[in-house]
């Protein structure tokens, strides 16, 4: 979760926020695959009663903002021609 947090800092300061579409394909292969392995991770931890019940909420919480970060420039940034 580290690695990721620290590829999408550098990531997002200069290239995500000129909307270059290599930044967004990173964003959402990196995130999506992070993400998922975490719900995965969190949803098998809940389910054994090894994690708090609490976290299931805010991993599904982290899934939906990340979904919502991609789509709103999505249309402003692949359309831009390469």
């Amino acid at each position: 979760m580290l690695s990721t947090g620290l590829i999408f800092c550098v990531v997002s300061l200069i290239p995500y926020r000129k909307g270059e579409k290599w930044a967004w394909y990173t964003a959402s292969g990196t995130g999506g695959l992070t993400l998922l392995r975490q719900l995965i991770l969190v949803y098998i931890g809940v389910a054994r009663v090894i994690a708090p019940s609490y976290l299931l909420p805010l991993a599904i919480i982290m899934v939906i903002l990340w979904i919502v970060g991609l789509a709103l420039p999505a249309k402003e940034i692949l359309s831009k021609p390469s």
